[in-house]
């Protein structure tokens, strides 16, 4: 049986008792059972459409809510526990480790476990490197790209959200309100108020404080990391932002049309980035310097 399908037949309660023997041997059978928990009470046939799995949590009740404190003891709960992203949890650690990327850097980096991180520009991530064994929670803000080792698990929390993994390979960007998640290996889910999604390799989900949007990706990583800027339903100044930390510039903008920008920018030619966001807010582009330009109404 392919391990993709092992979800599906576990759903479906079409395993024997000699494949649920032989499946108990796989290192996320406790996270596939956590799972199976949260949607037996559900009607879809999940595992004849497969798509259908990026849904399978959607209405369901919220977790109670719990203190700073009985947070701090969820976070350090064995590897086996289900991948979670729940909003509002953003806590300063005692971090002994801390690396900050600047407008147009990014910057490889290798955790203690061997699982490796990726960060975007104007993006910073602490971790307690020290006491990485017992406490594997990275703080983070901006955007990353993460490979977790096979079989490692920690949990990764920014202003907008909590992600907590096991061996995968996930993208995740938090600006300002907006908080978005692409899986490209393994799987995480992603908790907001009463609605829980599973995410798939190849699916994605932007929130956005209010509404969610789902979406298929086709490539193995993110736009960012081919020089490119992909934005989804992005107001100027949210464009405008990924620019200037982009390509290092100051951008102002007297006028902001109230439009919602869904597409890509090269991250490595300005002035077609620039021409693109003319055309898309009917704008014209002065250049004050090298450094500085600012946005006019036509």
């Amino acid at each position: 049986m392919k391990r993709k399908n092992h979800l599906a037949h576990l759903l479906n309660d079409d395993l024997s008792p000699s494949e649920i023997e032989a499946f108990k041997q796989d290192p996320d059978f406790e996270l596939y059972q956590k799972i199976k928990h949260h949607t037996d009470d559900l009607q879809s046939p999940l595992g004849e459409n497969p798509q259908l799995l990026t849904d399978v949590l959607a209405a369901k009740k919220k977790p109670k809510v719990v203190s700073m404190k009985a947070k701090t003891a969820w976070l350090s709960i064995a590897a086996s526990l289900l991948i979670a992203v729940g909003l509002g949890y953003w806590f300063s650690m005692g971090t002994d480790t801390i690396h900050r990327t600047g407008f147009a850097q990014t910057q490889n980096l290798t955790l203690p476990d061997g699982s490796t991180v990726t960060l975007n520009s104007d993006a910073e991530l602490r971790y307690e490197k020290s006491d990485w064994k017992s406490k594997r929670t990275l703080e983070l803000k901006g955007e990353a790209l993460f490979k977790v080792a096979k079989g490692k698990t920690f949990s990764v929390i920014t202003p907008t959200g909590t992600v907590k993994v096991v061996g995968t390979q996930f993208n995740v960007r938090s600006r300002g309100k907006k908080l978005e998640v692409a899986c490209y290996e393994g799987m995480v889910s992603v908790t907001r108020d009463e609605t829980q999604i599973i995410l798939l390799p190849g699916n994605a989900v932007l929130h956005d404080s209010k509404n969610w949007i789902r979406q298929k990706i086709e490539s193995s990583a993110p736009d960012w990391m081919n020089a490119k800027i992909s934005l989804q339903a992005a107001s100027l100044n949210e464009v405008l932002a990924e620019i200037e930390r982009t390509y290092d510039i100051k951008i102002t903008a007297k006028s902001s049309p109230e439009k919602a920008f869904t597409g890509i920018l090269p991250a490595n030619d300005l002035a077609v980035a620039l021409r693109i966001v003319e055309s898309a807010f009917q704008l014209q582009t002065v250049k004050i310097s090298n450094r500085e330009y600012e946005l006019k109404s036509l």
